[in-house]
């Protein structure tokens, strides 16, 4: 197989911040389901909430590239860029947002803490709003 020597080298960096929009796909589903269990749940299925336990440390998980991969999708973008700032603002919001809920579904499954369906439902719900204001901001950003 030959290689056309005089094609362009596309830097790793770049590829790696192209990633990025895939990389943020999963969190806003898995977070989604997250939703959905805690509704199930609130309707009496209490197996769904441990199915969201687990699916909030997973959307933490899949959060990390999503994180990594927009900072270096940043450095694509003029650094005075408002949207910019503010996608990058949300982001660390949505990971530390995520990173708090998961330690608290965590401590919930160690140690049986006695918390209201509805506040599950709450946090779910403000957790994906979050995810989805971040990614309604970054949308705004790369359409320009």
């Amino acid at each position: 197989m030959q290689t056309d020597v005089n094609a362009p080298v596309v830097p790793l960096e770049y590829t790696i911040g192209q990633l990025h929009s895939l990389t943020v796909l999963l969190p806003i589903l898995i977070f989604t389901a997250v939703l959905i269990c805690d509704l199930i749940h609130t309707f009496g299925k209490p197996k769904a909430l441990v199915i969201g336990h687990w699916l909030v440390i997973l959307g933490l998980l899949a959060c990390m590239p999503a994180i990594l991969t927009g900072l270096e999708a940043a450095q694509h973008y003029r650094p005075e860029s408002e949207l910019l700032e503010n996608h990058r603002w949300l982001g660390f919001a949505t990971g530390i947002s995520c990173s708090l809920y998961a330690g608290l579904r965590i401590s919930t499954m160690l140690w049986k803490l006695p918390i209201s369906k509805k506040w599950y439902l709450v946090m779910s719900v403000l957790l994906l709003a979050l995810v989805t204001w971040t990614s309604d901001v970054g949308i705004l950003l790369s359409s320009r």
